[in-house]
């Protein structure tokens, strides 16, 4: 399941489905902002979305789904 990254430049809008992570319904609910995690605060779940989404892309690219 993808959750995309709905912060930043785009607001409330779904951004394309390349800014976006794979997650679990339990972790995208986290991400989303559906379900609270008390030790989690905003900017350390941020962290931790652009972290995988770097890991992410950098796979995408070493597969070849993506280039530059």
């Amino acid at each position: 399941m993808l959750a995309h990254i709905k912060r930043g430049w785009y607001g409330s809008v779904k951004p394309p489905d390349i800014i976006a992570v794979h997650a679990c319904h339990t972790c995208h609910d986290i991400i989303d902002g559906r379900r609270k995690v008390r030790e989690l605060t905003r900017e350390v779940l941020d962290s931790i979305i652009l972290l995988a989404l770097v890991e992410q892309l950098a796979w995408y690219a070493s597969e070849g789904i993506v280039t530059w």
